[in-house]
């Protein structure tokens, strides 16, 4: 049984637009797909030792079985590692509304170092793009792979004038 709520505004006690208690924060994520065999051995001393010396937050998520690890890595758009995943590793961090930009900027570096120590870890294993880190510096590689190159021609064609693009999309450099 469900409980319908009559009105966004009935779950704040007073009026939302005068409410300041946080209501939303600055987040920042990188994230890294893994195979099982992480958990396992040599690799997963490694593993754990990244977790437990890195300073971020760290959200495993569990990706693996069914229908997708059957499907051929060029048949979609994700990465073709995500055929062969169990997990997928978020890192995170964000910070306060009154955090000075050059903290903000020391905070997103160490993300990004921190996130490619973590691919070292995993070679040819990519990220999931809604949750990577904004500056990965191998974008198109780390969130497309081998698809990539395919998903540009098909860009083109249907998009030949650029007109729907965003941040490190397909075709974004183009």
């Amino acid at each position: 049984m469900g409980y319908v709520v009559p009105s966004v505004f009935s779950m704040f006690p007073d009026d939302p637009a005068t409410v300041n208690e946080g209501s939303g924060s600055a987040a920042i994520l990188g994230s890294r797909l893994v195979p099982l065999d992480i958990f396992k051995g040599a690799r997963l001393e490694a593993f754990t030792t990244f977790l437990v010396k890195q300073p971020f937050i760290s959200i495993l998520h569990l990706v693996a079985g069914g229908k997708v690890s059957t499907v051929s890595p060029s048949a979609t758009a994700v990465h073709p590692s995500w055929r062969r995943a169990s997990h997928h590793i978020v890192l995170a961090s964000g910070w306060e509304t009154n955090t000075t930009f050059a903290l903000r900027n020391q905070i997103r570096s160490g993300l990004t170092q921190v996130t490619q120590s973590f691919a070292a870890l995993v070679p040819g294993f990519g990220a999931y793009t809604n949750e990577a880190d904004i500056n990965e510096p191998k974008w198109s590689e780390t969130f497309w792979g081998s698809n990539y190159p395919r998903l540009v021609s098909i860009k083109r064609n249907i998009d030949p004038f650029g007109i729907f693009t965003c941040y490190h999309c397909v075709g974004y450099q183009d």
